[in-house]
């Protein structure tokens, strides 16, 4: 939910509502070129993968920029596509890639609803409903 839509539930209140809200952020996903001397050192890292394994990284590199690789799938992805431990993996992308170390969350405008809710107690026992809530 968009905290714009808290101001219109809550009105003045909205702002002690938000003041408790959790908003949702993310990584942002940096394009990431592989140029020579990056291939040099990705080579010395995971051995000789050759232009298809080059390739291959720049594909999932690419996929990740566009979303359809999550942040939490790159390393086992990249290993396996490549046949190679995850910790080489882990290394080569700490060492080759220092954009991925240097990246800020985002805060977005959207809130967690459910950080919200506990105040629905409070307003229904306003209202003089007294049933026991589970």
């Amino acid at each position: 939910m968009e905290d714009r839509d808290i101001h219109k539930q809550f009105g003045y209140e909205a702002l002690a509502v938000l003041d408790r809200c959790f908003y949702v952020g993310g990584l942002p996903r940096p394009n990431v070129g592989i140029s020579d001397e990056r291939i040099s050192e990705i080579k010395k890292i995971l051995g000789e993968i050759g232009d298809e394994g080059i390739e291959k990284i720049r594909l999932i590199l690419h996929s990740y920029k566009k979303g359809e690789i999550e942040g939490d799938d790159l390393i086992p992805e990249m290993a396996s596509r490549l046949n190679v431990p995850d910790s080489k993996v882990v290394v080569m992308i700490d060492h080759v890639f220092p954009e991925f170390k240097s990246l800020v969350p985002v805060s977005s405008r959207n809130t967690l609803r459910s950080h919200m809710t506990s105040g629905w107690f409070i307003s229904l026992g306003e209202l003089g409903i007294t049933e026991k809530f589970p």
